[in-house]
């Protein structure tokens, strides 16, 4: 039976190869669309989020930024300077929670800060998440060099909004971990989701804290909820979904414009089910659920850097400004809901930007589990 699932997947990345040899079948992508641009900030803002009163929220340096539908930018000075945020969740309470260094911040509406600094050991925070009972999840690694590389111990970490951690650590040698988990999302029913790139894994914690970690061929990156109980997952090379049973199906895009579709910061479920992500170059890309993938925003200045589900199903993409190359504003970027996907003739597309053929059919990892856990042993 083994053999049998190798010989398929060779067959496919075989099929694939003369796909992307061949001539196109397809129709083209739209041109890239072109969005709202709403004030120019600075040098630019980190990660984003849509929270209390509708509006997205960002926090940088000393100062906390509201953003409400219709564009209009609002600035709070904050009590305490935070500072470069790996991640920023609205909570069940009212507040935002945002991840920087080795601490977690609770940010007021008005710009208070307070701090809780990680349990000891845990080395430094990245992203964070709310699951629906108000829990407060991220990720951490705490990290050792030997020469020049980077390995070390991996947690996820609960947090009450009281105060008060339980850590999980994840399974995996901590000398063949090399970088740490790169993202975590909450999903609908209280599964926790997070993606471990050191070795190829996408995990779940269920709200009875078990803990689950399945294997994909692509290296996971970043994660984004699928509005049911799966989630998508952004890698090198394509994307893919994990859904509740663990069945895990992929799209292997290979290169795009000479290089991987993959993702360093973020991706997003939009409210029709699709996935919109920043791919290779700082694409802004869009896929659907049944694997229509077109090209949002091509590459150019200034660069997108973040992206977040806004007011009545708008998405918001931040920009980073390069002063060197002569970029000097960072607008963010506002797309409208209901923009049109691909639509595609069996298995291939042309898009547009780059003359790229991509492979668009939905590769099933043969319906099971390629790495999982045991019950994962009590918190730490």
């Amino acid at each position: 039976m083994r053999g049998r699932a190798g010989a398929i997947i060779w067959l496919a990345a075989a099929v694939l190869c003369c796909a992307l040899a061949g001539p196109a079948v397809g129709r083209a992508a739209t041109e890239p669309t072109k969005p709202t641009e709403v004030a120019a900030l600075g040098g630019g803002v980190g990660p984003l989020t849509l929270g209390p009163g509708g509006a997205l929220w960002f926090a940088d340096g000393g100062k906390l930024g509201r953003i409400d539908a219709d564009g209009k930018l609002t600035e709070v000075p904050l009590s305490e300077s935070v500072g470069s945020l790996q991640g920023i969740a609205a909570g069940q309470e009212g507040n935002l929670w945002a991840t920087s260094g080795s601490e977690v911040d609770r940010i007021t509406v008005t710009g208070q800060v307070t701090r809780f600094p990680l349990p000891d050991g845990s080395g430094k925070v990245g992203p964070i998440a709310v699951a629906p009972d108000g829990t407060l999840w991220f990720t951490a690694w705490a990290s050792e060099r030997l020469k020049e590389s980077s390995f070390g111990e991996a947690y996820v970490i609960s947090m009450r909004p009281g105060g008060g951690m339980n850590r999980y650590p994840l399974p995996g040698s901590a000398r063949q971990r090399d970088e740490p988990p790169a993202s975590i999302v909450a999903g609908p029913n209280g599964d926790v989701w997070f993606t471990d790139p050191a070795f190829n894994r996408v995990g779940r914690i269920t709200p009875d804290t078990k803990l689950t970690e399945f294997s994909v061929r692509l290296h996971p990156e970043v994660l984004a909820t699928d509005g049911a109980d799966g989630v998508w997952f952004v890698g090198l090379g394509g994307l893919g979904k994990v859904d509740a049973s663990g069945q895990v199906q992929e799209l292997r895009t290979g290169s795009f414009s000479g290089l991987l579709i993959g993702s360093a910061y973020g991706a997003v479920a939009g409210p029709e089910g699709d996935l919109w992500f920043i791919g290779g170059a700082t694409r802004v890309m869009r896929v659907t659920p049944s694997g229509q993938l077109s090209v949002v925003r091509g590459p150019g200045a200034p660069a997108a850097a973040h992206i977040a589900l806004g007011p009545g199903g708008s998405i918001w993409v931040s920009t980073i400004a390069n002063p060197i190359k002569g970029v000097t504003a960072a607008p963010l970027l506002r797309y409208a809901p209901g923009l049109p996907g691909i639509e595609v003739t069996p298995e291939i597309a042309t898009v547009r930007d780059g003359q790229v053929q991509l492979h668009l059919s939905w590769w099933r990892l043969a319906g099971r589990v390629l790495r999982r856990s045991q019950d994962h042993p009590r918190a730490q």
